[in-house]
């Protein structure tokens, strides 16, 4: 397989340098001497640089160098990239440095970058995805798409299609003639019609079509070539001009044509003063394959001779190219095997320690798992602690208020019960003795039913028996239990409610909780109060108002009315007394129909209890149905 760069770099040379070079050295200087800016200066000194390369390459790399410094003088960043870039085509093509190539145009990429030079940057990718070819590192099919995008966006046809022209051949290369055949047709699309840059890409893709077996679309080609290329704008070497019509006549068959061609272009480099070798090998070996297509054997052997002197030429200048190539791939070579030694090693090294994390991690976790599961623990005995306290605290009280309202009524029964049986009592004595008994024994009947209940809700006891019920009917029932109590202490008791409120509750529950609101109002109403028990409503609950002309509740007894153990009982108005577990009871029955409670109070005006109870169709929706009964 030709070497890549060797040929590539030879022809981009002739294309640039050599076909006009010598001619326009001459001027480049003259206009040089002259030339009165740095910005000129720059301009002038890239320009001779780009015509030494196959004369002197030193002198090449002096030039550019040069066109650097001025560039930089002048502050033009435009003309800073293109020198660096410039200068990185000569040391990868002409002085094989493909480490100080890459450098250079790594310097070119930023400065371009800065600016937006889109131009450069093209140039310095495609460069840079033939050394990642060259040296198989890398990805040049990526560095060669962002050299397609920025040629794109610089809007130059010629970089675009060089862009193009380079994967094609690296697809030949590879054995991808296909590929290799379509990337070549969007060079010669992408080039501007009628230049000479499109004529030698439109010669590529016919021969491309012809190396994947599409001979007749590649002789429809010729022919349309043929039509044009007296047209052709002289934008080439004559060398690559001419070689591009000997090209064309071969593929048409036209083999005198081409030969004629071919013999006029080495009989005038012959003529040079210092002919190119190159050239004439590229015209010599065109030639011979002319003659052996013709099967003139004759003149194939004649020329064989001559071919052979620049094959030699060739074979030389092949052997220092492919010397200094070798060179470059077995230093990548070794630096890569060095540095998959060194990946290996890290890789090993971050192993051992990600083993050495993951221990330490482990260790540390069972460690606050331990910490945390000991203060868990810790704080749960705390908790049952001073939960232990409290409820000691509340049994003692518990049983301290027990003790006291039992006792009252029991010793009180036992007192009746011994003057009955000893005949003391007269008949109203008996009577007045009895009413009193009475309300001790009601008072002490409520005691124990809300001692029962709060022992049900100690032990999850607690379950309303949903079901369609009177609201009216049950308040009304409470009220007449409660209707001697307020008549001896002069108060107004008053049922306001609507005679039909349709819920879905536990009736004996909110029998409960109403009895205890109502037996604490009457409680705390100074005789000829008034005790008033309405209601108001929306579209979604009732609030159920318990109002009272009493003497009110302590704002700081307010917060603590539902919680066992505090110390909010007071007595009565008339001395009554009390457990301090009603209101509780209250709170948890009304939370278990799933209603709420609020209480508003003032000191010497009075108390307004509301219960606030759901409409039966909110509590069907959201309860089991199991327990709704019927």
């Amino acid at each position: 397989m030709p070497y890549f760069y060797g040929i590539t770099a030879l022809l981009f040379g002739l294309i640039s340098g050599s076909g006009y070079g010598q001619s326009k050295i001459p001027w480049l200087k003259k206009q040089l001497v002259s030339a009165t800016t740095d910005t000129s200066r720059s301009r002038l000194y890239y320009e001779l640089g780009g015509q030494y390369p196959d004369i002197a390459v030193d002198s090449s790399l002096y030039f550019l160098n040069r066109s650097l410094v001025s560039g930089r003088m002048a502050g033009d960043s435009f003309l800073i990239a293109q020198a660096l870039w410039k200068l990185g085509f000569v040391q990868m093509y002409y002085e094989r440095n493909d480490t100080k190539a890459i450098s250079l145009f790594s310097q070119c990429i930023t400065i371009a970058q800065k600016h937006n030079d889109n131009l450069n940057l093209a140039r310095c990718y495609m460069y840079l995805a033939m050394v990642a070819y060259h040296q198989r590192t890398g990805s040049w099919g990526d560095l060669l798409v962002k050299a397609e995008a920025y040629a794109k966006q610089a809007h130059d046809w010629q970089i675009l299609a060089d862009v193009y022209a380079i994967s094609s051949n690296i697809y030949t290369y590879n054995g991808q003639h296909k590929q290799a055949s379509e990337t070549i047709r969007k060079a010669m699309l992408a080039s501007k019609p009628g230049t000479g840059h499109w004529f030698s890409y439109a010669l590529d893709y016919a021969e491309s079509l012809v190396a994947i077996g599409q001979k007749a679309d590649a002789m429809a080609l010729y022919h349309k070539l043929s039509a044009t290329k007296n047209q052709l704008t002289h934008d080439q070497s004559d060398f690559v001009h001419d070689n591009d019509l000997a090209r064309l006549e071969i593929g048409l068959k036209n083999y005198t044509q081409a030969e004629r061609i071919l013999q006029s272009r080495i009989l005038a480099e012959k003529a040079r003063i210092k002919p190119d070798s190159f050239h004439l090998f590229i015209m010599t070996r065109s030639l011979r394959q002319l003659y052996e297509e013709q099967r003139n054997y004759k003149k194939a052997f004649q020329i064989a001779n001559e071919l052979a002197d620049l094959r030699v030429w060739k074979s030389n200048k092949e052997q220092t190219i492919d010397s200094r190539l070798k060179m470059t791939q077995l230093r990548a070579a070794l630096d890569l095997e060095k540095k998959e030694r060194q990946i290996a090693q890290l890789k090993a090294s971050e192993r051992q320690n990600q083993v050495y994390l993951t221990g330490a991690l482990l260790v540390a976790v069972m460690l606050v798992s331990f910490v945390w599961v000991l203060q868990r623990a810790k704080r749960r005995i705390e908790r049952q602690s001073t939960e232990l306290r409290q409820l000691n605290h509340t049994k003692d009280k518990l049983f301290a208020i027990l003790s006291h309202d039992l006792h009252s009524p029991v010793a009180s029964l036992k007192n009746l019960l011994g003057l009955t049986n000893w005949g003391e009592l007269s008949q109203h004595e008996f009577a007045e003795a009895t009413q009193i008994l009475t309300k001790q024994v009601s008072s002490l009947l409520t005691v124990l039913e809300n001692l029962l209940n709060w022992a049900m809700s100690q032990m999850g006891g607690i379950h309303p028996r949903f079901k369609p019920i009177n609201l009216f009917i049950v308040i009304d029932e409470q009220i007449a239990l409660l209707r001697p109590v307020a008549e001896t202490k002069g108060i107004d008791l008053n049922n306001s409610l609507p005679l039909d409120i349709p819920l879905t509750a536990d009736a004996n529950q909110l029998g409960v909780v109403f009895r205890n609101i109502l037996q604490n109002a009457l409680k705390f109403t100074e005789p000829g109060g008034q005790i008033e028990v309405h209601c108001t409503s929306d579209s979604s609950k009732f609030m159920i108002n318990v109002t009272d002309t009493g003497i009110g509740i302590p704002q700081v007894l307010l917060n603590q009315l539902f919680q066992l153990g505090s110390s909010t009982s007071r007595p009565g108005t008339t001395g009554e007394k009390g457990a301090g577990l009603g209101l509780m009871i209250v709170h948890e029955l009304v939370e278990a129909n799933r209603g709420g409670l609020s209480i508003t109070s003032k000191e010497g005006v009075g108390t307004t209890f509301t219960i606030i109870l759901p409409r039966s169709q909110s509590i069907i929706q959201a309860i089991q149905p199991e327990q709704l009964y019927s």
